[in-house]
């Protein structure tokens, strides 16, 4: 059983109130010793929204980064769960990796976690301003 070192942050600069627009989020995992954490899936990563605007998040893709000189690198493709729209707000996301390994009866797994946060600033109007702007 291992320790991974979690790191992410969000790119929230596309997504605003009203859409179902996916973020992305840049996550690094690596173990205590430094190397990189290859061949994770959707099914390891699970996001927990602690404070949210009263929305579940959902992983629903994860792409490696495999370069060959920044290994443990991946795109998180983020919506809200249930087909729902964003709501403005600032969120609070909890970040969970765990890697399950080995056979039946030898299960050990490794596991990390971190936070981001994702702001959802309220809809635009046609005129380029928020509404309580006018």
């Amino acid at each position: 059983m291992s320790r991974f070192i979690v790191e992410a942050v969000a790119d929230d600069s596309h997504i605003h109130a009203g859409t179902v627009v996916e973020t992305t989020m840049l996550v690094s995992v690596t173990y205590d010793s430094g190397s990189p954490a290859d061949g994770l899936s959707a099914e390891n990563f699970k996001l927990r929204t602690g404070h949210s605007p009263g929305l579940s998040l959902a992983v629903r893709d994860v792409h490696e980064i495999a370069t060959g000189e920044a290994d443990g690198l991946y795109e998180l493709r983020i919506v809200p769960k249930n087909r729902s729209t964003w709501n403005s707000g600032v969120y609070l996301v909890a970040i969970d990796v765990t890697r399950t390994v080995g056979g039946l009866g030898n299960l050990n797994s490794d596991h990390g976690q971190t936070v981001a946060r994702i702001v959802v600033p309220a809809r635009f109007d046609s005129s380029g301003l928020m509404p309580s702007i006018r």
